[in-house]
């Protein structure tokens, strides 16, 4: 979800998926958003930007061949992955807006809601959110 919220924002235009300060930043708004307050998932992107690679549309560029297992920190994570990027058409495919929102809506992975939203929904905290299953996507995804 969050690379996809960074293409619809046109912060990510190729298909060269950096560990950046942004990506950071947008999952873990989301890990807050999203997340019970069970898992302890928060600044740990160094996880599903490891693991997706198992999922077979995400694939990482390492430097040097240096990545052999999982790295133990996001900090780690950038020391060894030059980028990662999506399969071509699966990247050509989210460049569409309809595409997008049709993904996102497919399986419950629209925008989070915006502080407003939370209040209307009884919701005192980002935490307090809750989507009712994954979707049989891997919960890194959102």
């Amino acid at each position: 979800m969050s690379v996809i919220d960074l293409i619809a924002q046109g912060v990510i235009t190729n298909n060269r998926i950096g560990v950046s300060n942004q990506l950071i930043d947008t999952f873990n708004k989301h890990w807050d958003i999203l997340s019970s307050g069970t898992y302890q998932g928060k600044d740990n992107l160094h996880l599903p930007f490891f693991y997706l690679q198992s999922e077979g549309f995400w694939h990482i560029e390492s430097k040097n061949n240096s990545l052999k297992r999982v790295p133990s920190s996001v900090k780690k994570l950038k020391e060894v992955v030059e980028y990662a990027s999506l399969d071509p058409e699966l990247f050509e495919l989210l460049q569409d807006q309809n595409y997008r929102k049709e993904l996102t809506s497919k399986y419950g992975l629209n925008s989070p809601p915006s502080y407003g939203e939370r209040i209307g929904l009884g919701l005192k905290s980002p935490s307090q959110f809750q989507p009712s299953s994954n979707f049989g996507l891997p919960s890194s995804f959102v």
